[in-house]
C-alpha cells in the first residue's frame, strides 16, 4: 500500500491533479454508499427493523460512538489547499458558503446512514458494513471501490500534514517536489513512519483507532473553540455598531453555545 501512495505524494503540490484524485475517488466513495444503502435497505424490507433497537442505542457505546463520530473532522483539513488555492476575492465570498453547505450536506449523509444501518443491523454489526458484506462477485466489487476511495483520497489528507512539515523543515511552498532530494526523502519518511504505525496496531484494531482520533479531535477542539469565542467578545466589544441581526452571527452563536 505504501508502494502505492508514496509516489502520489510526491504531486501535494499541485491542486490540479488533486481534485483529478478528489474527483475520482468520490466516485468510488459514492458507489459504496449507495450499493451499501441499498443492501441496509433490502434487509430492512426482508427483515424489518433488527431486533434490540432501542431510541438510545447501548449507552455503554456512547463514548466510542461519539469519539469515532468526530474523527470525519480530521478531513476538513483538506478544504484548506482549495481555500488557499482561491483568490482573495473568492475565499471571502465563495468559501464559507462552500465550506458550510459541505459540512451541512456531509452531517445529513453521516445521520441518515447511520440511521438506517442501525435500524438495519442493530447491535449485532460490530465491523463495518462493507467488511459485512457476502464474498461474491458484487461484496468484492464495493470492497475494491473502497480500497480505491481510500488510495486516492490519501495524498489529499496528506496536503495539510506535509504543508506543515515542509515548513517545519525548510521546504519552500513552490518547491518542485520530484526535483527536491529533502522534499522526497521527508515524504518517505511520512510514508513510512504511518506504515509502521498501520504494522503495529493490526487491521482488527481499526475501529479504536478511529475512536482515538475522534478523541483527539475533541482534545483540539476544548483548545480552540475557548479563545474563539474570546476573540469574538473582545471584537464585539472593540466594534459596538457592528451589525448583530443576521442570520448567520446567530447560528455561530448557538453552534458554539451547543458545543459547549
Amino acid at each position: 500500500a505504501a508502494a502505492v501512495v508514496f509516489p502520489m505524494t510526491l504531486y501535494s503540490h499541485n491542486i490540479s491533479l488533486l481534485a483529478l484524485a478528489s474527483g475520482a475517488s468520490t466516485v468510488c466513495v459514492a458507489t459504496v454508499i449507495l450499493s451499501t444503502i441499498g443492501s441496509m435497505v433490502s434487509e430492512l424490507a426482508e427483515h424489518g427493523v433488527a431486533d434490540g433497537v432501542t431510541a438510545f442505542g447501548s449507552l455503554a457505546r456512547w463514548p466510542s460512538f461519539f469519539a469515532s463520530d468526530l474523527s470525519p473532522l480530521a478531513g476538513i483539513a483538506v478544504m484548506l489547499p482549495i481555500q488557499n488555492a482561491m483568490s482573495p476575492d473568492h475565499q471571502i465570498a465563495l468559501f464559507p458558503k462552500l465550506f458550510t453547505g459541505m459540512i451541512t450536506f456531509i452531517s445529513l449523509l453521516y445521520l441518515s446512514y447511520g440511521l438506517v444501518g442501525y435500524l438495519a443491523y442493530g447491535a449485532a454489526l460490530h465491523n463495518t458494513i462493507v467488511s459485512s458484506l457476502p464474498h461474491s462477485a458484487y461484496g468484492d466489487f464495493v470492497r475494491v471501490m473502497l480500497a480505491l476511495n481510500v488510495t486516492l483520497t490519501y495524498p489529499i489528507q496528506f496536503v495539510p500534514a506535509i504543508s506543515i512539515l515542509d515548513e517545519a523543515f525548510g521546504i519552500a511552498k513552490d518547491c518542485k517536489v520530484t526535483a527536491s532530494r529533502k522534499a522526497i526523502l521527508l515524504r518517505a519518511g511520512a510514508c513510512g513512519g504511518v506504515l509502521a504505525i498501520a504494522s503495529m496496531i493490526g487491521a482488527d484494531t481499526v475501529g479504536a483507532v478511529v475512536s482515538l482520533v475522534g478523541a483527539t479531535m475533541i482534545v483540539y477542539l476544548n483548545l480552540l473553540i475557548p479563545p474563539l469565542l474570546e476573540m469574538q467578545k473582545e471584537y464585539a466589544i472593540q466594534n459596538p455598531t457592528a451589525e448583530r441581526e443576521t442570520k448567520d452571527y446567530y447560528i455561530a452563536g448557538v453552534v458554539a453555545a451547543g458545543y459547549l
